[in-house]
Parts: structure tokens; C-alpha cells; sequence
């Protein structure tokens, strides 16, 4: 069974704002999404840090694969580590960057 996971944030003009990425426990991405756009509503400058603690507290991805984007910066583990597939495929809201086929089991975008 799958559980790569892509939940986007995207704007009124469907550009994208924020991406979160896991490769575990994608499952848990519509509770995940739910939470995030009801936090992103109350406050729009939100850090990625904030959104990284919300994903393990909802326990969507972990620390070693949890990768939250947005168009100027990345929250990870390790940003050493992480793909060049994430910045350029960023603007796709539901491609998932932990792999060049961009497939994920649980492909979210969510309209804020």
C-alpha cells in the first residue's frame, strides 16, 4: 500500500503557496489538509515550521520525510538533502518532488 502524500496550498488564481510532502502516512492527509487551510485562514503568515510541528502532530509524514515548501523556502531535516525536483516542480501543486514520476497515492490541493 502507498502512502506518498502531496497536500497543497493554492490561491483564488489556483498558484500554488505552500506544499507539504511526505512518503509515510499520506493516509492522514485530509484530516492533515482540514487543519492546515482552517489554521492558513486565521493567519496567513504562518511559518513552515508551524505547518512542519501541525503535519507530525496529525502524524502525516515524519521528521525523515516531511518537506514543507513554499516559493522562497524549505523546511526540512535536512535541506542538504533535499531534490532540485522540489523547486522546480514546485508550481505543480500536485506533483510529488520526492520522485521524478511526480506520482503520490494522496494528491490534496486545497483552495484558500
Amino acid at each position: 500500500m502507498g502512502t506518498q502524500s502531496v497536500v497543497s496550498l493554492v490561491n483564488y488564481k489556483e498558484e500554488t503557496i505552500i506544499k507539504v510532502i511526505v512518503g509515510c502516512n499520506g493516509f492522514n492527509s485530509l484530516t492533515f489538509s482540514d487543519k492546515l487551510k482552517k489554521l492558513y485562514t486565521q493567519n496567513k503568515d504562518i511559518t513552515l515550521k508551524e505547518i512542519y510541528d501541525l503535519a507530525l502532530l496529525e502524524k502525516f509524514g515524519c521528521v525523515d520525510c516531511l518537506i514543507v515548501i513554499n516559493s522562497t523556502d524549505i523546511f526540512c531535516k535536512d535541506k542538504e538533502e533535499v531534490s532540485s525536483l522540489h523547486r522546480e516542480k514546485f508550481l505543480n501543486p500536485t506533483f510529488n518532488s520526492r520522485w521524478e514520476r511526480g506520482t503520490a497515492d494522496y494528491p490534496i490541493v486545497v483552495k484558500v
